[in-house]
């Protein structure tokens, strides 16, 4: 995994020069950024979860897609100009595999229901007084429910998270004519509420489960055709450590422990955007 990572960082960093290598030799032609006013945007996602035993070895693997996905943005400036705040929305709905094990319940197969609806605000100002590359950080709640097999239990499991991430990185702007754009930087699952929905499974209570922070990354290519039309390739990974370990009793007396383990979700999207 250290090695993934490294090679990711890497990766961002070749992007990110890139990305500003297109933006420095398009600055002559588009002079100024096409940013205010409000942006819709629909697409296709593949969705990706592993779980990790506590040694680090891998647990559970869930991927599937393509998932649909939805949204719209606002953009408005301050500061004459020269500081950029988006307001989002976006939702994402379909069927994923589940492949994997889970509590040494043996592998199984099956296809499985996940949506996430997601509120972000984001803020952009120029990088060191440069007219093609911004800084950018950004907060975001997240509403993700997933459904599994549980081979163990041999029941279906439902999961609810609500996640709140902060990232930080660099973004060249979409330009107001047609031409490159971008962003990269790293994010943070800043906190994790998890409902694991025990009740369902036969036990008295369905305690809440807190995952631990932890860091990621993110990566954004687009091109835009028109003043209006563009497309985006984004890729993030958010990622948790292992929550508390929670005491809990079936109906039929026995006792036991039940946790979330130390996870990491990978996304990629592609979507269309329209700026109206």
């Amino acid at each position: 995994m250290k090695n993934t990572f490294k090679l990711a960082q890497l990766t961002l960093v070749a992007l990110l020069a890139g990305l500003g290598f297109a933006a420095h030799a398009q600055q002559a032609k588009n002079t100024m950024h096409a940013r205010e006013g409000l942006s819709v945007s629909a697409g296709v996602e593949q969705w990706k979860w592993v779980e990790y035993n506590e040694d680090g070895s891998e647990f559970l693997n869930e991927q599937g897609g393509p998932v649909a996905n939805l949204g719209a943005s606002y953009t408005f400036s301050t500061h004459q100009d020269r500081i950029f705040h988006t307001v989002s929305v976006k939702s994402s709905l379909g069927d994923i595999t589940y492949n994997g094990s889970y509590m040494g319940g043996g592998a199984v197969t099956s296809t499985t229901k996940y949506n996430v609806f997601r509120l972000g605000y984001d803020v952009a100002a120029p990088l060191f007084d440069s007219k093609s590359v911004e800084w950018t950080a950004g907060l975001a709640y997240e509403q993700r429910n997933r459904q599994i097999w549980n081979p163990s239990l041999k029941a279906s499991q439902v999961e609810d998270y609500a996640s709140g991430i902060a990232r930080v990185g660099v973004h060249v702007p979409r330009p107001v004519q047609t031409g490159w754009f971008g962003a990269a930087g790293v994010t943070a699952t800043l906190f994790t509420n998890m409902d694991p929905h025990a009740t369902a499974l036969g036990f008295k209570a369905s305690p809440v489960l807190r995952p631990k922070a932890d860091t990621g990354f993110y990566a954004k290519a687009g091109y835009a055709f028109t003043p209006n039309l563009s497309i985006e390739l984004s890729h993030e990974v958010t990622r948790l450590k292992i929550s508390q370990k929670a005491g809990v009793e079936t109906t039929g007396g026995a006792v036991g422990q039940i946790w979330q383990p130390a996870s990491s979700l990978g996304r990629t999207s592609l979507q269309a955007v329209y700026k109206f």
